[in-house]
């Protein structure tokens, strides 16, 4: 079974995969930025917009880097999580023998307690139960 710093690593690895979705809504609000300063470039604001294209494009390379961290994140936290998965199969497979045990108990048990009273009737037949 899981313990529980495993599921919590699960858990945080799940919420980078959420931050992995932001930061691609992030990246599409980045490109369609670089494309408002383009249209500067042509009204001539040249070098504001190559500055700017410049912090752009640093902020799209540290969003990759975020990105490709939250996809290792998130191929671990799958593996663990599949590895949980077949743990959780397993120990459905033992609690299913137990009950069976169980079963095999019960109608082991009740056939004693019939072979007693069956006894206790022979008894009572013979006499002896007097």
């Amino acid at each position: 079974m899981l313990t529980s710093e495993q599921l919590d690593t699960i858990a945080t690895r799940a919420t980078q995969s959420d931050m992995l979705a932001m930061r691609s809504a992030d990246l599409l609000s980045l490109v369609a930025m670089a494309r408002a300063y383009l249209d500067q470039c042509e009204r001539g604001s040249v070098s504001l917009a190559l500055e700017r294209l410049g912090e752009v494009a640093a902020e799209r390379d540290a969003a990759r880097a975020e990105s490709a961290t939250a996809a290792r994140h998130l191929a671990a936290s799958q593996s663990a999580l599949s590895k949980a998965m077949g743990e959780l199969t397993e120990a459905r497979g033992e609690v299913e023998r137990c009950r069976e045990v169980m079963r095999k108990a019960k109608r082991r048990l009740e056939s004693l307690t019939d072979a007693y009273d069956l006894m206790g009737e022979i008894v009572a037949a013979l006499g002896g139960g007097e």
